[in-house]
């Protein structure tokens, strides 16, 4: 889609002993094991350090493109990854806080369908990319969403497979930002796992919500070619299909085809003849209406 991913710190921790340390990568990690040794870590990012442990913090931000792979358990406090680096996920499930600050790499699942558990905070784009390949690839996001963050994009790409696909999990998410789904699909498995979000749904991107989702603030709009899965009420401040703005009020996809002409190819199987998609326009856009009819009202009377 337009936006592209941003995102910038993970946090993992790790001790040694008394007093916790700050190790920063010193080199890529190449594609075998093991990922985690201390030829990767240093305190004054040249001499080795120390494998991740509990109570140290790690920091990757070589704007040179260092690859931090996540394989296996990573068993550190914190990592932090910083704009030019990046960070692959690989196969295994993780337990990870993670923190994302102005980075403008991919966080990308290279194998198999792990999950990631932990917190996640920061600032900037985020974004989390499925790899494509002949296999399946996957990502549940188990992660907390934490309070505070000021992401403005989270976005998911991969290969356009139907089968590959990023399912958000946890119902306490705090997200006001938008949801770029550029391919593969977005599941909303767990009520609140999509926070108080919009969503921009690209023309190879499919959109699932397992439960009713609500937000008069946000938008939602599809490109021709996108899919949604109504089988859940949506309520939204605005909704576009391809050129097609949504006026305020409740339809269900047989109303939105006969009052607006949007196809049903914008629906996918399984999606339901009575759920419906919403649209309440923020207060203030009434506020300007009643403004609007009090001074046509004013007018009438002189």
């Amino acid at each position: 889609m337009r936006h592209t991913i941003s995102a910038a710190c993970l946090l993992i921790g790790i001790t040694t002993g008394a007093q916790a340390a700050v190790l920063f990568q010193t080199q890529a990690m190449p594609n075998v094991s093991p990922f985690y040794n201390d030829a990767f870590w240093s305190l004054d990012g040249k001499a080795p350090g120390v494998v991740p442990t509990s109570g140290n913090t790690y920091v990757n931000d070589n704007p040179a493109n260092y690859l931090t792979r996540l394989s296996g358990p990573f068993l550190g406090d914190s990592l932090t990854v910083t704009s030019g680096a990046s960070v692959m996920w690989k196969g295994s499930t993780q337990t990870v806080d993670l923190i994302f600050n102005g980075w403008t790499g991919t966080f990308t699942n290279a194998q198999g369908a792990p999950s990631l558990n932990g917190t996640i905070t920061g600032t900037g784009a985020m974004g989390f990319t499925v790899a494509t390949g002949t296999d399946n690839r996957t990502m549940r996001l188990n992660s907390q969403l934490l309070a505070g963050n000021t992401f403005t994009d989270i976005t998911v790409r991969g290969s356009t497979s139907l089968t590959d696909f990023l399912s958000v999990t946890n119902g306490s998410n705090v997200f006001t930002g938008t949801w770029d789904v550029d391919t593969i699909t977005l599941n909303g498995t767990a009520a609140g796992s999509l926070g108080a979000s919009s969503f921009n749904i690209g023309s190879t991107g499919i959109m699932n919500f397992d439960y009713d989702f609500a937000n008069t603030s946000g938008t939602f709009e599809i490109l021709s070619g996108g899919t949604l899965l109504l089988d859940q009420d949506l309520t939204f401040g605005s909704a576009k299909f391809g050129t097609t703005d949504v006026t305020a009020g409740t339809y269900t996809m047989a109303q939105l085809d006969s009052t607006f002409g949007i196809a049903s190819t914008y629906f996918a199987a399984g999606s339901g003849a009575s759920n419906t998609i919403t649209v309440v326009p923020e207060p203030s856009s009434f506020a300007l209406l009643g403004l609007g009819l009090a001074g046509l009202m004013v007018r009438r009377r002189r």
